[in-house]
């Protein structure tokens, strides 16, 4: 009913794999300085009748993010708190899910290093129905807060937006699965993205400037498991 996992990582990152400098130049981490990341799994028993063999998710981790320019301050350590749960419901084949993200210390990477844009959370609701044995409908709705979001906006080469910040972000998807042979899937997936603060972050170029609240992602994807 219980699974703990525990590791031990160079950084808790978005950075690259072994993203940090040995060297202990201002902005690098220490060679001996690692992270901590962890899950705690609970799985409901058959006496929970139509709710079992739902899980429920409890992680947290700890440590150094990517190393920033050489010559900046160093990263504060990040700490990330994720809470989810994978529920079934007396429906047969559907299934409900939900998941919070709480990160202290984002560590947004940059172009030429990384910065450290303060506090995020994200806020995620899935639904999932069993079509057929080989057709899958989900559905899943995220809301998503933080100042890091201002920083990711490539029109500004990872500087912020002082004028017009994003700092929120409302997201619904929907995705058809088919497997279509064996190792095979299929998938079609229709994202709608909305700036929830009156900002314009979607659109414009690469060096233009962003001029639309909303963007419109439609994907089809041919996937093989190997």
């Amino acid at each position: 009913m219980f699974t703990a996992q525990v590791g031990v990582a160079n950084t808790v990152t978005t950075g690259g794999i072994n993203a940090r400098n040995a060297s202990g130049t201002a902005g690098a981490t220490i060679e001996t300085k690692k992270a901590i990341v962890s899950l705690l799994t609970v799985t409901s028993p058959d006496s929970w009748g139509f709710a079992k063999g739902s899980s429920f998710y409890v992680g947290f981790d700890h440590g150094p993010g990517p190393n920033p320019n050489v010559g900046a301050v160093h990263l504060a350590d990040r700490n990330h708190l994720y809470l989810g749960a994978t529920v079934n419901t007396p429906v047969k084949d559907l299934t409900v899910g939900a998941a919070w993200d709480s990160i202290w210390d984002t560590d947004v990477p940059v172009f030429g290093g990384a910065v450290d844009a303060g506090y995020t959370s994200a806020f995620a609701g899935y639904v999932s129905y069993k079509l057929t044995d080989k057709a899958t409908l989900s559905g899943r709705a995220e809301y998503v807060r933080g100042t890091a979001l201002a920083y990711m906006d490539a029109a500004n080469n990872g500087t912020p937006i002082t004028a017009d910040p994003w700092n929120k972000v409302l997201a619904l998807t929907a995705t058809f699965d088919y497997a279509l042979w064996a190792n095979v899937t299929s998938r079609l997936e229709a994202r709608w993205d909305h700036a929830a603060d009156g900002s314009h972050p979607f659109g414009g170029t690469a060096f233009g400037v962003p001029t639309k609240k909303n963007e419109l992602m439609l994907a089809a994807n041919l996937i093989y498991k190997f």
